[in-house]
């Protein structure tokens, strides 16, 4: 996808229009109780009777028995206020450019003032400017916010039209609505704290908004939303980056893809070339979805991904889990998507817990860093086809894992550790399980309900320093004779090896009871303990 080249013409065509504009009988003024008529041009509609229009001027409105005020040509003033007590007006900018180059608009009315824009209409801020308190109605026109403006706490609604923020200029803590239109940033632009919501199409004719990061923009801490809509038309949220020109990042936003009926288009977050994730949470619902199959990079990274919706990696690998959160996801993971591709992979990191509870497709394989992945499917595979290696951190849950297992620590122990948390569980392997060294095998037993964890695998390796943990978490006394599985080896062979602090044969107590430990437990060649 390339960013839209509409910006840069419009940009051109407004600063030509902005420099070129010579204000006549220009000065500050305020709209008069009782003007003429609805034309900002009349001089008589204001007091004192001259009309503002040049880069000092301060426009004013208070109360008014005229509050639909029509710019019927190019405008330009430092600042718009509507004072304390002011009535709700509304300024209609139709096809005509109306620039803010000094303070800004300001509303301590304390109630909704409108600024409407037709097709062709641009509502220039530039400078320090702030829009404050302030509706703007888009129905097709452009709307700038240059320089180091903002757009503090406002409301914008484009329908068909766009919103642009460029150089250092912020979104604030305004609220954004792109209903058939866009906003866009650029350069060192910031969405900051706001809150932009761009919704799919509602019929075959009509557009689907959308919100785009170009060049080194970044999304701040804001809430950014794409909603599904009718035959194919999605909403969006982009980030585009391109080799030379900056990467956009999502920065700590949240991003949120809502899905639609079925058989119609979920909301969608892309993130291409060299885009960079950020820390942002991320989620997918429904049949919205997270497409990181045209990034450029074979690899990027978020904070976290939680929902129900789809997740495609193409060839790249996604590592999550950076921001620290606990989260959960049920939809799929797999290869393909818009930029296609296969082999696709996901990295866990961070401190935090992820669960997957549904069978992913993904081919590339699995690597935990840090925190804990958690397994919770009943079919299928929660890791793909792939190989699952845990550098770091901990693998548990009472899924299903169709590829190789391999607790291999890098820099620090790797854990296996069935069940979740303190609650007792299996966890079923199709494939091998290799414990290297300083890797650790968690397990949790209850003397009192007889229970205990349980892994199940097609193979056991056991290198040398490998270690296991068992921990009681009741209080019985268990007769003699009771047995736990603890490795339950579904391959002919026996187990290879043997923890390096669970001797075969020897004798272990936790609480009233003492068990012995045999790696030719059960059928031959399971890790069992048996109570004496």
């Amino acid at each position: 996808m390339k960013p839209p080249s509409r910006f840069i013409t419009v940009c051109t065509v407004v600063g030509f229009v902005v420099t070129s504009i010579h204000a006549t009988n220009a000065g500050s003024a305020t709209w008069s109780l009782n003007p003429t008529s609805n034309d900002w041009k009349t001089a008589a509609n204001w007091t004192p009777a001259t009309v503002p229009n040049s880069a000092t001027d301060t426009a004013t409105f208070g109360n008014s028995s005229i509050t639909s005020v029509n710019l019927l040509n190019f405008t330009t003033v430092a600042e718009i206020v509507f004072a304390v007590g002011a009535d709700a007006f509304t300024l209609n900018g139709g096809a005509y450019t109306t620039s803010v180059v000094g303070a800004g608009v300001t509303n301590d009315s304390g109630i909704t003032q409108t600024l409407a824009l037709g097709v062709g209409g641009n509502f220039n801020i530039q400078n320090e400017a702030a829009v404050a308190s302030t509706t703007i109605v888009n129905n097709g026109g452009l709307i700038f916010f240059w320089d180091a403006t903002t757009a503090s706490n406002s409301v914008f609604t484009n329908s068909g039209g766009a919103t642009d923020f460029t150089d250092n200029a912020s979104a604030g803590e305004a609220t954004i609505t792109n209903n058939g239109g866009e906003t866009t940033f650029t350069e060192f632009a910031t969405a900051a704290n706001s809150t932009i919501t761009s919704n799919g199409a509602t019929s075959p004719e009509a557009r689907a908004g959308s919100t785009t990061f170009l060049n080194t923009s970044n999304a701040g801490t804001a809430t950014l939303i794409a909603n599904g809509g009718s035959n194919g038309g999605s909403g969006a949220l982009i980030f585009f980056g391109v080799n030379g020109s900056g990467s956009p990042t999502a920065a700590s936003s949240t991003l949120i893809a809502n899905g639609d009926l079925p058989g119609e288009a979920g909301g969608i977050i892309q993130f291409d070339d060299t885009s960079d994730g950020g820390t942002a949470r991320v989620e997918v619902f429904g049949n919205g979805n997270l497409d990181i199959s045209s990034h450029a990079a074979q690899g990027m990274s978020i904070g976290s991904i939680e929902g129900s919706g789809a997740v495609f990696l193409g060839a790249n690998k996604l590592t999550v889990g950076a921001n620290n959160l606990n989260t959960a996801l049920s939809g799929v993971i797999q290869d393909g998507g818009m930029g296609g591709g296969s082999f696709g992979s996901l990295t866990k990191t961070g401190k935090g817990k992820l669960t997957l509870s549904n069978a992913n497709t993904y081919t590339g394989g699995t690597t935990v860093i840090k925190g804990t992945l958690l397994v919770t499917n009943r079919r299928g595979s929660a890791t793909g086809t792939g190989t699952v290696r845990v550098n770091a951190g901990t693998l548990g849950g009472t899924g299903r894992i169709s590829g190789d297992v391999i607790i291999v620590p890098s820099l620090t122990v790797a854990t296996l550790a069935p069940g979740i948390g303190a609650r007792i569980g299996k966890l079923t392997l199709s494939a091998m399980l290799s414990f290297y060294p300083r890797a650790n095998y968690k397990v949790d037993l209850n003397s009192t309900s007889s229970t205990a964890d349980q892994v199940t695998a097609k193979g056991v390796l056991i290198l040398s320093n490998a270690t296991i943990t068992i921990d009681d978490q009741g209080n019985g006394t268990l007769p003699a004779g009771t047995v736990f599985t603890l490795i339950n080896n579904t391959a002919a062979p026996g187990i290879t090896g043997t923890f390096s602090n669970l001797a075969d044969g020897s004798t272990l107590v936790l609480g009233s009871n003492t068990y012995k430990a045999s790696y030719e437990g059960g059928d031959g060649n399971d890790l069992t303990l048996t109570v004496q």
